[in-house]
């Protein structure tokens, strides 16, 4: 996406530090299992930090908005998570829900999905952004929207990929896959289909 000059090198920096974090924890490997609670809490405050400035570059703010809060709020769901007490936290999923009632207010932005979705389906043409099979998983850019989409890929699908010698710039027809969470947000992207195409 950096080297299609679809995103800044200031907003590449800050995606692929979130990147390096969310896959080191989604893929449990060695290196996450070493580490303590004070990392890992560090690490989420990290992962929020960054994502907080990718959406200041990439959606702007508005002059009422109030960061100040913003900061507060978060800040004070990662400390109360990790606290002793944690009167107000009750889990994970209670703090994202904290921080997703605070991005909306803060944005004026409704980022849930449609009270009742379970699951978000979609097939489009994309471009192949990027191929990384080390982090078992790949980034496509819908040509109809221009919206990139990462999506995680299962053994499956990384047999398919090297089979069509699927690289970077190829085109592809995909079918993509995500369920909706309880907070009506999409959680993780899966390829349920795959084809590459010619080039037009």
């Amino acid at each position: 996406m950096y080297e299609s000059k679809l995103i800044s090198k200031e907003s590449y920096t800050l995606l692929n530090d979130i990147r390096k974090i969310r896959n080191d924890c989604l893929h449990y490997n060695q290196n996450f299992k070493k580490k303590d609670n004070g990392i890992l809490k560090k690490e989420a405050l990290s992962v929020m930090n960054d994502f907080k400035e990718m959406l200041k570059i990439s959606l702007g703010f508005k002059e009422s908005m109030n960061l100040e809060k913003f900061n507060e709020i978060v800040t004070a769901a990662v400390n109360e998570l990790g606290g002793s007490e944690n009167k107000h936290i009750k889990n994970f999923d209670d703090m994202i829900f904290k921080e997703r009632n605070a991005l909306s207010q803060l944005f004026n932005l409704d980022i849930t999905i449609k009270p009742g979705t379970e699951l978000i389906s979609r097939e489009s043409i994309y471009l192949v952004a990027e191929v990384d099979l080390d982090f078992k998983e790949v980034t496509l850019i819908d040509t109809a929207n221009e919206f990139p989409v990462i999506i995680d890929l299962t053994e499956t699908n990384i047999s398919q990929i090297k089979d069509m010698d699927l690289v970077e710039n190829d085109i592809v027809y995909g079918a993509i896959t995500s369920t909706v969470n309880s907070f009506g947000q999409t959680a993780a992207w899966t390829l349920t289909r795959i084809k590459k195409l010619l080039p037009i």
